[in-house]
C-alpha cells in the first residue's frame, strides 16, 4: 500500500502543479470555454495513465498535447458542454451534435 499511494500523492501533485499552467495556456489558444473543456480531461487522463506519463520527459506537454486534441473535439462539436442551446457554427438551424434543445 506503500508504493501506492506515494504514486498517488506523486500524480495528484503533478496534477496540482501542472493544471493551471495547461489551463491557461489552452485558453489563450482555443478560448475561455473550450481551454476549460480540455483541462478538465487532464486530470483523469494523468490518474489514469501515470505509470506511462511519469517517466516522459515532458510529461505537461504531453498533456498539453492531449488538450489540443481534445480541443478540437469541442471546437467540431461547437459549442460547450455548459451551453446546450447553443447552436452549431455550421448551421444555425441545427443543435449542436450530441445536444438535445429543452
Amino acid at each position: 500500500m506503500g508504493r501506492k499511494h506515494s504514486q498517488e500523492q506523486a500524480s495528484t501533485r503533478f496534477v496540482k502543479e501542472t493544471e493551471p499552467r495547461l489551463s491557461y495556456a489552452l485558453a489563450a489558444a482555443y478560448g475561455p470555454e473550450i481551454g476549460a473543456e480540455a483541462t478538465a480531461d487532464a486530470p483523469a487522463l494523468a490518474w489514469e495513465n501515470w505509470q506511462r506519463i511519469k517517466g516522459m520527459a515532458n510529461p505537461a506537454g504531453y498533456l498539453f498535447r492531449v488538450g489540443q486534441s481534445r480541443s478540437r473535439r469541442y471546437r467540431d462539436r461547437g459549442c460547450s458542454s455548459r451551453d446546450p442551446h447553443r447552436t452549431s457554427p455550421r448551421s444555425s438551424n441545427l443543435p449542436c451534435r450530441g445536444r438535445s434543445r429543452i
